[in-house]
């Protein structure tokens, strides 16, 4: 019988480079080898990455350098294609992931090299991990604290229909608002106390 992971990674945790981190360096025919993007926690620096970039029409690279956990030093070089706006304004940037080769807008790093996040097979998103009943517990509690639904709801000239169709935005505060008052919280879960 396999044994089960103990401490699970989940992509919140782990550090992510978005194509808006390096938007800058993304004009049509540049080239540019002096970037530095700067990784802040808590209003402490936590690291930065060297980049290089050179971008022609609808393609270009970037080089990443950094150094990893102060020992490895890591210089690589990952593909970026352009791709016709679907607003039919300009073009959208993205990465083509140097692992899977899966076009993505954010990466990863994780064991040292920024991937899609799809080339770590073991890494999760924190609610693929909770319980369905955890879930509505958490659901019911963002609902509850948040003081902003109630304010939408009640709104003086807020618009409930259009031709006697409801709006998306009515559709939506009624949803969540039966998700409050259906959710039964499940407390045979607390008997382990007694």
């Amino acid at each position: 019988m396999p044994r089960i992971k103990q401490y699970l990674d989940y992509v919140e945790d782990l550090r992510s480079l978005s194509i808006k981190d390096i938007k800058r360096y993304l004009k049509p025919n540049t080239h540019s080898d002096n970037g530095v993007l700067t990784y802040y926690r808590g209003g402490e620096r936590t690291g930065s990455i060297g980049i290089e970039s050179q971008i022609f029409d609808n393609e270009g690279t970037i080089i990443l350098s950094y150094k990893y956990r102060q020992e490895l030093n890591i210089r690589y070089e990952i593909q970026l294609i352009s791709k016709p706006s679907n607003l039919g304004k300009g073009i959208v940037w993205y990465f083509v992931c140097p692992k899977t080769n899966k076009i993505c807008r954010t990466l990863h790093l994780k064991d040292g090299y920024y991937y899609h996040r799809s080339a770590f097979p073991e890494l999760y998103y924190e609610n693929q991990v909770l319980s369905k009943n955890w879930r509505k517990v958490q659901k019911a509690m963002e609902i509850e604290l948040s003081e902003k639904v109630w304010e939408e709801y009640f709104k003086k000239h807020r618009k409930k229909s259009y031709r006697g169709i409801p709006t998306k935005k009515e559709s939506k505060l009624s949803q969540i608002i039966q998700i409050k008052e259906e959710y039964i919280p499940d407390l045979s879960i607390l008997n382990f106390i007694k």
